[in-house]
């Protein structure tokens, strides 16, 4: 399987919206202190969960429930932990679900907790930031740290969506218009 399967137009303006939705965010929350010492990061990360949640449109994978705001997704972490690591002791197993969805013609994008955690890594209180602010040394160091830390996540977040491997799902209605599933169609991991 390629890394980075060929997508359909209409799934491609959906990951670049998502892409751009998550940009926003990101560099929204980073910017403003919130004055939370060592809890800051972790504060800033459910805020990019949250507000992500609710822009991007996305619905669920197969592990959480759609509501609002997708609590499924952290209640139900150790499922997905365990369908991670199935579907690498079972490769063969996940890559005949993908195609499975891909002959649905369902398409798979970054949800919010994966977002979240990209902002733990790229953003200036996450570990990018943590390495560059220890290896700049410039007068506006905030500044270039900051513009550098949002532009690795708005490539990370696009290419990991791109490489269909996000657990939000969406299909193309037959009129092009995209929409947000609520759960894999057969309801089985993989």
């Amino acid at each position: 399987m390629a890394a980075f399967p060929i997508e359909s137009a209409g799934a491609s303006n959906v990951r670049f919206q998502q892409a751009i939705i998550g940009t926003g965010i990101f560099g929204l929350v980073s910017v403003f202190p919130l004055g939370l010492g060592g809890l800051e990061i972790l504060v800033k990360c459910v805020l990019m969960y949250i507000a992500y949640r609710l822009a991007s449109g996305n619905k669920a994978g197969g592990y959480y429930d759609s509501s609002t705001l997708g609590l499924g997704m952290l209640t139900n972490l150790p499922r997905h932990f365990k369908d991670l690591y199935e579907r690498q002791t079972d490769d063969k197993r996940y890559v005949a679900g993908l195609k499975k969805e891909k002959s649905n013609g369902i398409f798979r994008t970054i949800n919010a907790l994966e977002t979240a955690l990209g902002f733990l890594l790229f953003s200036y209180g996450g570990a990018l930031g943590i390495f560059l602010k220890s290896t700049v040394h410039h007068g506006q160091k905030e500044v270039i740290i900051q513009v550098g830390c949002t532009i690795v996540f708005a490539l990370a977040h696009r290419l990991i969506a791109k490489a269909n491997i996000g657990e939000s799902l969406w299909k193309l209605a037959s009129s092009g218009r995209p929409i947000p599933l609520k759960a894999r169609i057969d309801s089985q991991s993989y």
